[in-house]
């Protein structure tokens, strides 16, 4: 799939260019199915439904699979591309290693609250924590992001991150992709080898990744960083001398920096937020409203209720027992998470940092 090409139709025409990229893969799309049933299943076979209050929030995550398709089947084909005068693109090697581990592990996907998302951007995190405590509960999973929660501002206009994918990256530890999907890319080949060698990583961390608005004036761009998270401090992590500058084949500017740091920010932040332990167990079996299905040749997506980020907060929530009432009404919110000493140990002679997580106030769910 020619984006270059896509895009310039688009522009001539007026016609988004999501529009004219579903319409131009659909016959692609139906020879993938059919050729690749493992990998599409792995991709495809879910759909989440929004409730109808949130479903122009966010952007289509049909197209975002089919891109992520496309990239996965571009790159086992032709190798990773290295920018000029060094030794990864950081933007390729992260998305890579994002779709591997997620395709490990269930394609786990997340929506991030409107309401919850300027809470969890805003919450301040000490500079002499140390982020390799975070707990993860996957090794990579996406969060579709509400329009206009990460932006990047270029001639006053911006453009919009669609989601964030974050994985957890182990110190020379090989990934690749697992057999059975390279199995299928090699026969769509033509028996041609595989072209990406296992990944891996020269310390312990944490990738993160996402593209812009399809829509955009900046369409099938993506960024993407990675930074170590053993024995790092969230001082180091957002030092620009410390952490890792966007290394790619497009030449980035301060711009970008400033996008890419606000990812990492985010994803640390949702990080936290997942290892509180007032979030419920995120492993438990999900609801099926429709299971996947084959008819002949084509497969019909399950269909599963969308998982929030901050729902899980609510529904612990109403389990406690309300107090006296103070005849002062709130409107609902999201509280920011924050950093609290306490007391520990001999006499409560010493002091340790105690995450409180962000949680619901006020009226309303």
């Amino acid at each position: 799939m020619n984006y270059k090409d896509i895009i310039r139709k688009s522009k001539e025409t007026g016609i988004p260019f999501s529009k004219l990229y579903m319409d131009m893969n659909r016959p692609l799309a139906i020879k993938i199915a059919k050729k690749l049933p493992l990998l599409w299943k792995a991709l495809m076979g879910k759909k989440y439904l929004l409730p109808a209050n949130r479903q122009n929030d966010y952007y289509s995550a049909e197209i975002c699979n089919h891109i992520t398709i496309d990239f996965l089947m571009q790159i086992s084909e032709e190798d990773i591309p290295k920018p000029n005068g060094k030794e990864i693109d950081e933007v390729l090697n992260t998305k890579y290693l994002s779709i591997l581990r997620s395709l490990d592990c269930g394609n786990p996907v997340f929506y991030l609250e409107k309401e919850l998302a300027p809470a969890i951007l805003k919450t301040k995190l000490p500079d002499d924590f140390v982020v390799d405590d975070i707990m993860w509960r996957f090794p990579s999973f996406r969060v579709y992001l509400p329009k206009g929660c990460l932006s990047i501002i270029r001639d006053g206009n911006p453009i919009n991150l669609m989601y964030i994918d974050v994985v957890q990256v182990e110190k020379e530890v090989p990934y690749r992709l697992a057999e059975k999907y390279r199995n299928e890319l090699l026969a769509w080949s033509g028996g041609v080898r595989f072209m990406v060698p296992p990944l891996a990583n020269l310390y312990t961390g944490m990738g993160v990744s996402g593209s812009l608005d399809v829509d955009s004036r900046e369409s099938a761009v993506s960024y993407a960083s990675t930074t170590p998270l053993k024995l790092t401090t969230i001082k180091e992590l957002f030092d620009r001398e410390k952490y890792h500058h966007l290394q790619a084949q497009l030449e980035c500017d301060v711009l970008d920096d400033m996008l890419i740091k606000d990812m990492l920010r985010l994803a640390v932040n949702m990080l936290l937020f997942l290892s509180t332990p007032m979030f419920v167990d995120v492993n438990d079996e999900e609801q099926v409203i429709r299971k996947p299905k084959q008819e002949g040749e084509r497969l019909i997506s399950g269909l599963y209720p969308a998982k929030f980020i901050g729902q899980s907060q609510l529904k612990i929530g109403k389990q406690y027992v309300k107090g006296d009432p103070t005849g002062k009404h709130v409107k609902g919110h999201w509280t920011s998470g924050h950093w609290q000493r306490i007391a520990y140990g001999p006499k409560h002679s010493l002091r340790r940092l105690q995450w409180i997580g962000l949680y619901w106030s006020g009226e309303g769910d």
